[in-house]
């Protein structure tokens, strides 16, 4: 549970930042709204491919692979983004880990949660993300 918050709270920091980061390096709100869109769009079938990899290798393996994906993309981004397209192509790659992981993520949380309690294990981890969330904005 504690390595679920970790990995899914640095998605969303990674979603939260991206606008900010985008802004920094010039990027106008019509590139940004059109970047969280393609995120959303390339999510969508890579949710679907991911759940295809976690049936032949195994969930917990396909998480990490999608971690390990998503932790590259996201640090050679940091170092590659000069324009909207480059910040365009990270998105699409970003888009492509994070829908995989985070669909993948749910549905194993769920499925290791004991049976008839999963609407509390979900509202204290929704209740602990909030919190981390507010910690780190304090820091």
């Amino acid at each position: 549970m504690v390595a679920y918050w970790l990995y899914i709270d640095g998605i969303y920091t990674v979603i939260f930042m991206a606008t900010d980061f985008g802004l920094a390096i010039g990027l106008s709100s019509f590139s940004l709204m059109l970047s969280i869109l393609l995120v959303q769009l390339v999510a969508l079938p890579s949710s679907i491919g991911f759940g295809k990899l976690a049936g032949r290798i195994g969930t917990e393996k396909a998480i990490l692979c999608g971690i390990a994906v998503y932790v590259c993309i996201c640090g050679a981004g940091a170092f590659l983004l000069r324009s909207s397209i480059d910040f365009m192509v990270i998105a699409a790659l970003v888009g492509c880990a994070q829908g995989g992981v985070q669909a993948l993520s749910r549905s194993y949380f769920a499925k290791i949660v004991p049976a008839g309690e999963a609407a509390e294990y979900f509202g204290f981890l929704n209740l602990v993300g909030k919190f981390s969330a507010i910690v780190g904005r304090c820091w």
